[in-house]
């Protein structure tokens, strides 16, 4: 087995994402293209390396159809895949504060785990409010680990 986790996605309980892989070749947050094809995010994926049809894995980029990383594995892997064979994650969105809207900073829940990222790509934000959508963002998320048991 093996798995990926983004740089800032932190358990906010005792948990083994690799649970998900005891009836699944492949498991994680799925992103989808229009077309319903479909790839993991490789901030929160994982494999069964035993049950997966084939070896030869790529964690490029597919601008061209609109994937971002691991895009690529929609070609060699994720097209041969049933739904028998897929495990995702449960996924919502929540905002950062009740005052800040969710197009400027938001975190995301992904079974479980509390990712930290998905600031605004507006160019136009001012560098103060940045900072400050930041430091709430690194309040919140200690907040919320400190409150885990010990």
């Amino acid at each position: 087995m093996a798995g990926f986790l983004d740089h800032d996605i932190f358990p906010t309980a005792t948990t083994n994402p690799f649970r998900m892989l005891d009836r699944a070749a492949v498991a994680g947050l799925v992103r989808k293209a229009p077309d319903e094809r479909w790839y993991l995010w490789p901030g929160f994926a994982f494999f069964n390396l035993g049950r997966l049809p084939t070896d030869r894995l790529n964690f490029g980029r597919d601008w061209l159809d609109g994937f971002d990383t691991g895009g690529l594995n929609w070609h060699c892997l994720y097209r041969a895949l049933g739904n028998e064979d897929l495990c995702a994650a449960d996924y919502e969105r929540t905002a950062v504060a009740a005052d800040v809207a969710m197009d400027e900073a938001l975190f995301e829940r992904i079974d479980g785990w509390l990712h930290e990222s998905r600031f605004t790509t507006d160019i136009d934000m001012a560098p103060a409010r940045r900072q400050q959508l930041l430091e709430l963002k690194r309040r919140s998320i200690l907040h919320t680990l400190m409150a885990l048991p010990a």
